[in-house]
């Protein structure tokens, strides 16, 4: 069971979930594969950088595994981490303002990020997420309501 699903309030159900791009793994899968080529070669510098690559890469795969962005229609929650967890929240009604953070790779394959910026100082970021036009899309139609 998801963070959103053990959090939701009475009469609160999930509109969407945004997923992490496959670029995320991207590193994770290039330092698995270093760690393995270092490991390989059996020098004892290399054996102990092989595995600090791998040890990296099950971190950093942990890491992006585990991340949940999700629309309910009440908040935006983004939810980071499995052992120390980072949650952040945003009511629908306090959104002011949603916008798409996007690079030229990102453009290209088709990723980016979503900023929603609340009254005072409450911000929800979605990072890297799989089109995130279509993501701005979706917020805007569950806030406008």
């Amino acid at each position: 069971m998801s963070y959103a699903q053990n959090t939701l309030s009475k009469d609160e159900k999930i509109m969407h979930e945004f997923r992490p791009h496959w670029i995320n793994y991207l590193f994770v899968f290039l330092s698995s594969f270093l760690g393995f080529t270092f490991i390989i070669v059996t020098i004892p510098v290399y054996l102990i950088l092989g595995c600090f690559l791998l040890g990296y890469a099950l971190y950093r795969f942990i890491e992006t595994y585990t991340v949940e962005y999700t629309l309910t229609n009440k908040r935006i929650i983004s939810k980071k981490g499995f052992v120390f967890v980072k949650s952040e929240e945003l009511k629908n009604a306090k959104v002011e303002a949603v916008e798409i953070k996007q690079s030229i790779l990102g453009r290209i394959l088709g990723y980016g990020n979503v900023h929603m910026s609340g009254t005072g100082t409450s911000q929800v970021w979605f990072s890297n997420i799989v089109n995130p036009y279509m993501a701005k899309q979706k917020i805007e139609e569950v806030i406008g309501d």
